[in-house]
């Protein structure tokens, strides 16, 4: 059912012509994004484990430190390790289980 309404909400954005409505469309895209991300940041502390999301890639990595309007984590990029300081709206945390 939510891949239909998705795909309604797609096809509606691709096909309309009212500047207007597309404009409050992304509005309303943008206090949505900057409320996940600030809920985020409360949600996550060192160690946590993390999807970084960027252009077309997406690495596993691991909190290091939250900061005011990023998070430093930690990736291995072709087995070396490296920290990046990531915007939340790139990262989603990562449930890990324990078994």
């Amino acid at each position: 059912m939510k891949d239909v309404i998705l795909q309604d909400v797609l096809d509606f954005i691709l096909t309309c012509k009212d500047n207007d409505k597309l404009v409050e469309i992304n509005e309303l895209l943008r206090d949505r994004l900057k409320t996940n991300s600030s809920r985020l940041k409360h949600e996550l502390k060192a160690g946590d484990v993390v999807k970084v999301k960027g252009n077309n890639k997406q690495e596993k990595g691991v909190i290091v430190k939250v900061n005011r309007t990023r998070a430093i984590v930690r990736v291995r990029t072709e087995g070396l390790p490296m920290q990046w300081n990531v915007p939340f709206t790139m990262l989603t945390k990562l449930e890990v289980s324990n078994g």
